[in-house]
């Protein structure tokens, strides 16, 4: 007999890696350690200033999840997922240091057409929200990771205010091999083991100012238990191979449609997330090209096809992918410039010319009949710088998927899979 597994999607989306300069004349916040010291500890739901469904927040959000996906998505021909939850959470925090056009920046491409503190509350009311799920398990941490030769340089306002706003854990390291052992631990721990590590070896060295990193965790069964599913269903590769592979069998309550493609919406226990399939209507083209191409009007004209009571048969590969990804080339090329180069302005965190050195992203899912498990992860490293209602649809070619909330449908992952 089949072994039924879950579906497992595990992300760390950045990792942000900061340097910096001397500068300043900041009062010391902290003493300096030379080993690993923990400051604050996660603080439990905090306070949201702004619910995350009012229309305010909606487009910001999915102008930039979905443009960083799209971009993504034309970088690579291979299956591919991120969390657009998770590089946003990060880079919050990461802003909510920043000033000047560097805070200008940051904030325009996270959220264009808010002020920097309503990103910072909507970023802050989104992850109360992951956190407060029910029916599933889904959590989002954060922690931070300075540099112990300059702890004296931390600003007590911005621990304070990560701390208030994101229950941000907080630690001054060594930035050596051992301190990417501490951070990737913690990934590790986060994620539940999906995410092994964030921050590459030999990242980590004397001119590393700090790390900043969310953790997201995701574990659901399908609503009304494990599915059916049919053995031997070929599978048509992008690169037009085909692959025998297990597809459930099951029948889906919710059907989008739009000009180029048709989906549906798969539930999980508690009802408030569901994966969301989408297929492109032309046999011909490959997930990752039809992804690239995708604005966040479209998704939500997709979305906004929604139509529930309908009854799809639907045929859902089961599936396992992972990505692993550098973030700076695209957030640079979406404006946000400034925080990594010799003009970036981290002036409200630290008492140090820092910059963005990278933004790393890794992501892994499964999907089989028993549910989806998913974890994400983003560290910020910093530097010392210079149809009808009877239907079916058949996933055996390429298509787009992703997790999302069955209210607003905020993906927190989007992914493509080409092959199997």
């Amino acid at each position: 007999m089949k072994k039924a597994a879950k579906i497992t999607a595990s992300i760390l989306s950045a990792g942000i890696l900061m340097t910096g300069c001397a500068g300043g004349n900041a009062e010391p916040v902290l003493e300096e350690s030379t080993t690993a010291t923990t400051v604050q500890t996660t603080v439990t739901d905090p306070e949201p200033v702004v619910t995350v469904d009012q229309d305010l927040q909606v487009d910001p959000y999915l102008q930039f999840a979905i443009d960083m996906y799209a971009r993504q998505a034309a970088a690579s021909d291979e299956n591919m997922m991120i969390s657009p939850a998770s590089i946003l959470i990060a880079l919050s925090m990461t802003s909510a240091g920043a000033s000047g056009d560097t805070l200008t920046q940051m904030t325009d491409v996270l959220a264009p057409g808010m002020t920097p503190e309503e990103l910072q509350a909507f970023a802050s009311a989104y992850q109360n929200k992951l956190n407060s799920a029910s029916g599933i398990d889904l959590h989002s941490a954060n922690s931070l990771w300075f540099n112990s030769e300059y702890s004296d340089s931390v600003y007590d306002d911005y621990l304070n205010n990560v701390i208030d706003l994101y229950g941000a854990e907080v630690n001054f390291i060594g930035m050596d091999a051992a301190g990417e052992d501490m951070i990737n631990n913690w990934v590790s721990d986060e994620t539940d083991g999906m995410i092994p590590y964030i921050i590459p070896d030999g990242t980590l060295d004397e001119s590393t100012r700090a790390v900043l990193v969310n953790a997201i965790a995701f574990d659901a069964e399908w609503a009304g238990g494990e599915l059916p599913f049919t053995e031997g269903v070929p599978f048509h590769n992008a690169d037009g191979s085909t692959t025998d592979v297990d597809m459930i069998t099951t029948t889906a309550a919710d059907f989008f449609s739009s000009d180029d493609a048709v989906g549906f919406m798969l539930g999980y226990e508690g009802g408030e997330y569901a994966f969301m399939a989408i297929l492109p209507d032309d046999a011909s083209i490959d997930a990752n090209t039809f992804a690239s191409n995708m604005t966040s009007e479209d998704y939500l004209m997709f979305w906004n096809s929604r139509m529930s009571g309908a009854e799809v048969d639907i045929m859902l590969p089961e599936f396992s992918s992972d990505s692993f990804m550098t973030l700076a080339d695209p957030l640079i090329d979406m404006g946000m410039a400034d925080a990594f180069g010799d003009n970036a302005d981290f002036s409200l965190m630290m008492d140090r010319n820092i910059s963005i050195g990278q933004v790393y992203h890794s992501t892994h899912i499964e999907v089989d009949t028993t549910g989806t498990s998913a974890a994400a992860a983003t560290a910020v490293v910093t530097y010392e710088s210079a149809a009808e209602p009877s239907m079916s649809i058949e996933l055996n070619r390429p298509f787009v998927y992703a997790i999302v909330d069955v209210d607003t449908g905020f993906p927190v992952f989007i992914g493509t899979v080409n092959t199997l």
